[in-house]
């Protein structure tokens, strides 16, 4: 059991996205959290985008249950949080950076300017496009100390140093903007990758026709810019969770505190012609989630239990010793304790006109569209690349016919209106010109 915790949540980090599983991105302390603790290989985003999905790890609850369903939301204003829980229950709770306003329950809310990091507002869209060719992608000229991400982090530890000198615990959520683009990293970290060969040759193309493939047309350098800029966002964020590490260490608060690092959905990268997030596969919807505690979390173990965000509410209040929020997603604080291996047959992550439903097995796609349906399945187990989709073919039409009534009862137990019918001032403030959320 810890008695503090430490949330580190990025944007955008797609899960194969660390060194341990691609020898191109330096994360040496995403690495070293690893092999502190545990790292879960099968978590997935529960929905997308940014917000819907940062509801969802707030609540513990399915978006057609806090009825966020895009970016142009917040949460209503009878949701509960897991911060607002800790709180309740005489934890510290404190929010620094990144948010998206999706903040509720903690007791201090601290924004960060960006000051200099981009060359623009960073919600341009010639920041956040960048396949666009009049998108910027390259260094930054604010260096490390006075980046984003290093100010966030700069932040937390103050208010980690001010809160540790409480004998009351604490619960400090930290949020990054990388490795979501901008790809505007800040030195050394773009000179890390500038030159990295980047192989663009074979990235196949989406089966569905409802994603438009056409729009994300590129050259290949731009491709590779791309990869580039992505990876050295990592690894400049990589850096800001190393001081948060050792800040801990010199506090002495590694033996009783519970650090987690996630993200908010992934990223496609160009594979299937497609880049951002918002699609099925398994590089949009699958994340990373590492966690270590002293004594609680063996080192340097793996957990292959299929979790998703609607688990990490209730898991965090287990981890603590917090009574567990009632209603709300399963802890999964034995997967990551290694008392157990299972944690659920199956997920469900929901897109913009549709649904996934995955199994260890198979993966299930559904969208549509004026009135027009489109299905894939993949066989993970022998196509994990989701190249060849077996919706219809016998085989595939049966275990269609074994997932539907899964999904239909999820539709049962979970559908409702979007959050805007029933509480109208639940809409995002407007964003502020470097000024991030």
């Amino acid at each position: 059991m810890a008695k503090n915790l430490i949330f580190v949540l990025s944007d955008q980090h797609r899960w194969d996205a660390v060194g341990s599983k691609n020898p191109d991105i330096k994360t040496p302390h995403l690495d070293k959290l690893a092999g502190q603790g545990v790292s879960c290989e099968n978590f997935f985003c529960s929905t997308q985008p940014c917000v819907p999905a940062r509801a969802t790890i707030l609540t513990g609850r399915y978006h057609e249950e806090h009825g966020m369903g895009g970016n142009g939301t917040i949460l209503g204003r009878y949701e509960k949080t897991w911060a607002g829980h800790l709180s309740e229950h005489g934890y510290q709770t404190v929010a620094v950076g990144r948010t998206h306003h999706i903040d509720k329950g903690f007791d201090h809310v601290i924004r960060v300017p960006s000051g200099e990091s981009y060359p623009m507002n960073c919600h341009d869209p010639r920041m956040q496009q960048q396949w666009r060719t009049d998108a910027y992608i390259g260094p930054s000229d604010a260096p490390f100390d006075e980046y984003y991400e290093a100010k966030i982090t700069k932040t937390a530890i103050d208010f980690l140093r001010e809160m540790n000198r409480s004998e009351k615990p604490f619960a400090l959520y930290v949020g990054f903007l990388q490795p979501h683009a901008a790809y505007t990293p800040p030195e050394p970290f773009w000179s890390m990758y500038k030159d990295l060969e980047v192989d663009v040759s074979d990235l196949g193309i989406a089966s569905s026709p409802f994603y438009a493939v056409e729009k994300f047309e590129c050259d290949d350098e731009r491709k590779k810019n791309i990869v580039r800029g992505y990876y050295a966002m990592i690894a400049c964020m990589d850096a800001c969770v190393g001081m948060l590490m050792d800040e801990m260490e010199a506090l002495g608060l590694a033996e009783d505190t519970l650090l987690v690092y996630t993200s908010d959905h992934g990223e496609m990268l160009g594979e299937k012609g497609l880049y951002g997030k918002g699609f099925g596969y398994e590089p949009s919807i699958r994340v990373p989630f590492i966690a270590s505690c002293k004594g609680a979390i063996p080192a340097n173990t793996q957990s292959l239990a299929m979790m998703s965000q609607v688990d990490i509410a209730n898991t965090l209040c287990e981890a603590l010793g917090v009574e567990l929020m009632d209603g709300y997603g399963k802890s999964a604080w034995s997967n990551l304790t290694g008392k157990s291996k299972v944690h659920a047959d199956w997920i469900y992550s929901t897109l913009g006109g549709g649904q996934v439903v995955r199994t260890e097995k198979y993966k299930w796609i559904h969208l549509a569209k004026d009135g027009v349906s489109f299905d894939e399945l993949y066989n993970l187990l022998e196509d994990p690349a989701e190249l060849h989709n077996v919706a219809d073919t016998p085989v595939g039409r049966d275990v269609l016919f074994e997932l539907y009534p899964k999904l239909l009862d999820h539709i049962n137990a979970h559908f409702r209106r979007p959050i805007t019918d029933f509480d109208p001032d639940a809409v995002q403030p407007e964003l502020i010109p470097f000024f991030t959320a």
